[in-house]
């Protein structure tokens, strides 16, 4: 019962967040130029966009003058939602673009078991690049990507005691520690 509970309540969010994303200024980021360029296309408020995040859906649907277009979410670079936020397609996937100095940063919604069954925690992520593939945020991760970075691996060693500290937020400076490191060890 548990189990349905927590399944209706996802389906609720992602039909609510989908929703919402069709009624702002919302648009489609078809190639990673289109991104770096701030170019969205189907972004006529007559448009509208349909994410299918429900269960993995590998598809968007787009409606344009009454017609009805399909687009695989892997040959789509991204998307723009109506509250100005940019989301990037990786593996039929959409992750939350939330910083993008020095590397991509970036934060996805999933469902996560916890001792009393699965619950919508958020986990963080980054490339590298802008186009190159999405790791989880992690320590090894990030020393593996940043091997020829000497000194922002030794910080990353001496500064965060677990990976659950490398998302940690410096209202002070307005950015993320992680970043600081990264931006003083270059």
């Amino acid at each position: 019962m548990k189990t349905l509970n927590v399944l209706l309540i996802m389906l609720l969010f992602f039909t609510l967040k989908t929703e919402a994303q069709t009624k702002g200024h919302v648009g489609l980021y078809l190639t990673q130029a289109d991104y770096l360029n701030h170019k969205l296309s189907y972004a006529d408020s007559q448009d509208h966009i349909y994410f299918h995040e429900f269960l993995g859906g590998k598809n968007i649907t787009v409606i344009v003058g009454g017609k009805k277009l399909t687009l695989a979410k892997n040959e789509v670079y991204g998307y723009r939602d109506a509250d100005n936020s940019d989301y990037r397609f990786f593996n039929n996937e959409a992750y939350r673009v939330i910083d993008t100095t020095g590397f991509y940063l970036y934060s996805c919604n999933k469902a996560v078991q916890q001792v009393k069954g699965p619950a919508v925690t958020k986990l963080y992520y980054f490339s590298s690049l802008v186009g190159s593939e999405i790791q989880p945020l992690s320590v090894n991760n990030l020393c593996r990507t940043f091997s020829k970075n000497q000194h922002f691996r030794n910080e990353l060693s001496a500064e965060f005691k677990s990976d659950d500290e490398l998302p940690t937020y410096d209202n002070l400076s307005h950015s993320y520690k992680i970043k600081e490191l990264y931006a003083e060890s270059r």
